[in-house]
């Protein structure tokens, strides 16, 4: 069989093998030639039309597909009929699908005229989400591949797994006076966000305090009436003998497995007291990305057996952090890719060490302290940009670029934290912003591009700073999450701050910027620094 040139009289159950537009018609690529539709063509007075013509050997594209796709065995999939060859599979509820990787291979393997390619095994979709498509390549295949084919198809069997929505699942917080209660709330609302992916809700969720009997007697209590015990520890697992996997042994339950290799979600832990499921929760599970929780639930609620050997076997794909295609949580799918990001210079100190305004002081050349900080916002994909000042305030704002906000400071005695709020009230629809401080005039360019750049509040990484040989340093980059706490602050309190208070939702970034370190407090900080430049 190969592409021929026939006369169209010559050419009946004949494959049309390109496109023909004629006075407005077109004669699709790949139509079967009917006697009519060749009637139509001699009518144009064409003389010859390519086509494939099919021998005895052969069976169509279209017929090929549908005979293959009854052979399979569906659940809770619908088959729907493309074009070309083509057969969608598309869930038919929400839940996990499911199938055995080395039977698609096999039927991939019987021809390369015979396709299917599919969602990976165990991914979670939505009603109506394709999640497999099989495709015959050429217009006709040999009946004796299609032969083959339908023999493997067979023993192909693909699984749409329906959430269990009726299942009781409780949450335990274990608290330590050093955090704060809005990280309690932050660690329910996304354990909630969670189940609702699966239809679920929380029945109740408790706290108690991160102590091995007072946590060992709530598992006793809880354990008899649901069906899953979420944990979410004030510290993270170190290993078997920390406090949860203590209180799980001390409650007459097991400890199933410790750890997996999955990242992030290296920390969890499963157990069971009698019929009831136990999962620590690692760190992550505090943020909504995609995370090793995520894994052990989807089959969980769809009703497979989880155990050490199918936790063990997640280390192949298991690397979920730097994953595009997975790095956003189905909790956070709608957020806008795209992030608007503020500067934020503040300048509003009252330089009483240095006597005289350390922001004017003499720098390289004719420049000033200010100047290469306020460069730095200069060709940087700032969408908003805010300098407050207190000290000679018109002076510095003659040196400002033309988009940049000024706010003059009425009250520098008050400290750092009364600039932060003025600066934060002049800011709009922003996703983060990163604070320079006016007196550190070393930093580099890049080093701010990477704080951006490393900024993902779906991964956890909500805060963001430089780091150099082991040291923190400056501008930080703060989400929006974080304003109205940044504007509570007092002081000199800055984001430092929240950085010890949200350990789980800082990102450090290391550079090879020592200017990060480097600020002018006194005439002998200046010195040192011009020293270093």
């Amino acid at each position: 069989m190969g592409i021929e040139r026939r006369a169209p009289k010559d050419a009946v159950g004949c494959v049309l093998t390109y496109s023909i537009k004629l006075s407005g018609k077109v004669f699709k690529k790949g139509t079967v030639l009917s006697p009519d539709l060749v009637s139509e063509l001699i009518d144009y007075r064409l003389e010859t039309v390519s086509v494939l013509a099919p021998s005895t050997t052969d069976c169509h594209e279209d017929l090929a597909a549908e005979r293959i796709t009854e052979r399979l065995k569906l659940h809770d999939l619908i088959a729907r009929k493309g074009i070309g060859g083509r057969i969608n599979l598309v869930a038919g509820s929400a839940g996990l699908f499911c199938f055995d990787v080395d039977k698609i291979h096999e039927l991939n393997r019987v021809s390369e005229s015979i396709t299917i390619a599919t969602l990976p095994d165990k991914t979670p979709v939505e009603a109506g989400q394709l999640v497999a498509t099989l495709k015959i390549i050429p217009f006709f295949v040999a009946k004796a591949d299609l032969s083959r084919a339908l023999s493997v198809a067979e023993g192909v069997s693909l699984h749409l797994r329906s959430w269990s929505t009726s299942l009781r699942v409780v949450l335990i917080q274990t608290t330590l006076p050093t955090l704060p209660e809005k990280v309690y709330e932050k660690g329910l609302k996304i354990q909630a966000d969670r189940l609702a992916n699966y239809g679920l809700s929380l029945t109740q969720s408790y706290k108690v305090d991160h102590e091995l009997s007072k946590l060992s007697q709530m598992i006793v209590d809880l354990s008899g009436s649901n069906d899953l015990i979420l944990v979410l520890g004030a510290s993270a697992i170190c290993d078997r003998g920390d406090i949860l996997p203590e209180a799980i042994n001390h409650s007459g339950g097991i400890i199933e497995h410790f750890g997996m290799p999955v990242d992030p979600g290296n920390l969890l832990l499963l157990g069971c007291l009698k019929q009831t499921k136990i999962i620590g929760l690692p760190g992550c599970a505090r943020s909504p990305a995609l995370n090793g929780v995520d894994l052990i639930l989807d089959r969980l609620f769809a009703g497979l057996p989880i155990g050490p050997t199918d936790i063990q076997a997640m280390g192949v794909g298991g690397l979920l952090k730097d994953s595009p295609g997975r790095g956003i949580s189905r909790v956070e799918q709608s957020v806008e890719k795209t992030k608007r990001f503020a500067a934020i210079v503040l300048g509003g100190g009252l330089s009483t060490r240095m006597k005289t305004n350390k922001l004017l002081a003499r720098w390289k050349g004719d420049q000033q302290v200010i100047d290469p900080v306020l460069n730095l916002l200069i060709g940087t994909e700032f969408d908003e940009k805010v300098f407050v000042g207190s000290r000679d305030y018109a002076e510095i704002c003659q040196r400002l670029p033309a988009d940049v906000t000024s706010v003059q400071n009425p009250n520098p005695e008050f400290g750092l934290s009364s600039s932060l709020k003025l600066a934060l009230e002049k800011l709009g629809d922003i996703d983060a912003a990163v604070i320079f401080l006016g007196d550190m005039p070393l930093v580099n360019k890049g080093t701010v591009v990477a704080l951006m750049e490393a900024f993902d509040p779906t991964e956890g990484s909500a805060m963001v700073y430089p780091v150099y040989e082991g040291k923190r340093g400056n501008p930080v980059l703060i989400g929006r999450r974080f304003f109205d706490e940044l504007a509570d602050l007092t002081g000199d309190e800055g984001a430092r701050v929240l950085i010890d208070r949200y350990p789980h939702m800082i990102k450090e970034v290391p550079v090879n910027d020592r200017g990060t370190l480097i600020d002018i407090d006194d005439p002998l900080g200046l010195e040192r620094a011009l020293a270093f430049y």
